[in-house]
């Protein structure tokens, strides 16, 4: 997403807003940053739920189907789940509305 401020008075004041768009046409290098960016995060985030789940499981490496569906399984209720139910405390921290998620 791109990054703009709201232009009543500091920039230091004002906070960030997120668009929900990346113009390809008038900043076509923004959108390749913000591509490669998503993409290397993306990478990232698959590369570290794969070693959770081998140090999860104790193994060296995730290698069948079953291991594979037990590690998403416990991903899902042990990472994630807890993640996302703490994002409506951080926003309403912030001054967000539950809706905006």
């Amino acid at each position: 997403a791109v990054v703009s401020t709201q232009s009543t008075g500091s920039l230091v004041d004002n906070e960030p807003m997120l668009q929900d768009e990346v113009n390809y046409v008038k900043d076509p290098l923004s959108a390749l940053l913000f591509l490669q960016e998503f993409l290397l995060m993306s990478v990232r985030y698959k590369q570290l739920k794969k070693d959770w789940g081998a140090r999860y499981l104790n193994l060296s490496k995730i290698t069948d189907s079953k291991h594979y569906h037990v590690v998403n399984q416990a991903y899902q209720q042990q990472v994630l789940d807890p993640a996302l139910n703490l994002l409506p405390h951080i926003n309403k921290r912030h001054g967000h509305s539950e809706e905006a998620i």
